[in-house]
């Protein structure tokens, strides 16, 4: 199998070598590998930097240029220059920490059939209730840091899910044959959202597989300006439009654990010991029998500890403390 790792890069110049090499120094060197950067806008040496990582990487790379477009262009020029099977697209803000997390990918893709999108930081259930709702499915990994905020305890383990956001993975043939990404979300978000609920509709299963990544010193999406990032909400009614049938419809019925998962010695694995016998994707969780509110009363009753409780509460006093301590010292420079 020979993946394509494709970055959109905008004024990385500080960050850009730690980051590709989180990325490639972890790779079990198992398959065949390509590099794909999109500097979008980019006014600094980021290319500079991360050529002198590339080189001596000793793998095949290749530099592409664009002016302000954003993530979804950026992501779909990348695509459109990919020889790659499957390709992997990694925002500039997207650090990893699991070794041979490629060959953890392709074990995971081996193991089953008509595979959608794979996320690698989250996956997303969508929920019922006006407008486009869903809950993010994530695991707490060791570098996630204060930026994880999730509530629910997510088992250690391949998940089915609704959707995902980036970074994500799919095949480049599959990814052909849906017409690339939908330039109708561009400039910055929702293509993935509602790439995830096309595969759905057409019978594909979309996974999460928990990494361990963090992302923390801010995209090219959230360092756009304040009129770029209310595409957000126009994304979700478009999204909507489009799939809201398809939601108010599977609502419950996709989230599913499938394959569990440890860690050894810093590599993700699939814990073979697993008395799961069959991976059909049609299977899932014995809570998809249940009608959808008593399922939803079960979850939040198997997953309630005054721990997790006290360990909520924490964490939303953190939040508001910094947020605070922002106000503060806005007010004071002005």
């Amino acid at each position: 199998m020979k993946f394509t790792l494709a970055f959109d890069i905008y004024n990385k110049e500080q960050w850009i070598q730690s980051l590709l090499k989180s990325w490639l120094d972890n790779l079990s060197r198992k398959h065949e590998y390509e590099v794909v950067i999109v500097f979008d806008a980019s006014k600094d040496a980021s290319p500079e930097m991360a050529k002198e990582v590339l080189q001596t990487g000793r793998l095949d790379y290749q530099f592409l240029y664009a002016d302000d477009e954003y993530e979804i262009y950026c992501n779909d020029l990348a695509f459109q220059h990919a020889t790659g099977d499957f390709i992997v697209f990694i925002q500039d803000d997207n650090w990893i920490y699991d070794r041979d997390w490629d060959d953890t990918l392709a074990q995971v893709l081996r193991r089953f059939d008509k595979i959608g999108v794979v996320g690698l930081l989250a996956g997303l259930e969508m929920k019922q209730g006006p407008g486009l709702r869903y809950r993010r499915v994530e695991v707490n990994r060791p570098h996630k840091g204060d930026r994880f905020w999730i509530s629910d305890n997510f088992d250690l383990a391949v998940w089915s899910v609704d959707a995902i956001c980036r970074p994500f993975g799919i095949s480049t043939k599959l990814l052909r044959e849906m017409g690339g990404l939908d330039f109708a979300f561009r400039p910055t978000c929702g293509d993935d959202l509602d790439l995830s609920l096309k595969l759905l509709r057409k019978g594909y299963t979309n996974l999460y597989i928990p990494f361990d990544i963090n992302n923390s010193v801010g995209s090219r999406s959230t360092m756009a300006p304040d009129f770029v990032k209310s595409v957000y909400s126009h994304a979700l009614e478009l999204c909507l439009t489009r799939h809201g049938e398809l939601v108010r419809r599977r609502v419950g019925t996709n989230l599913g654990k499938l394959l569990p998962m440890e860690e050894q010695s810093g590599v993700l694995c699939i814990r073979e010991s697993t008395s799961i016998e069959s991976h059909d994707l049609r299977a899932r969780s014995a809570r998809v029998l249940m009608p959808v509110w008593i399922a939803n009363v079960y979850d939040q009753l198997r997953r309630f500890s005054f721990g997790r409780m006290r360990d909520a509460v924490k964490r939303r006093i953190h939040r508001i403390t910094c947020l605070v301590k922002e106000i503060y010292v806005a007010r004071r420079a002005e």
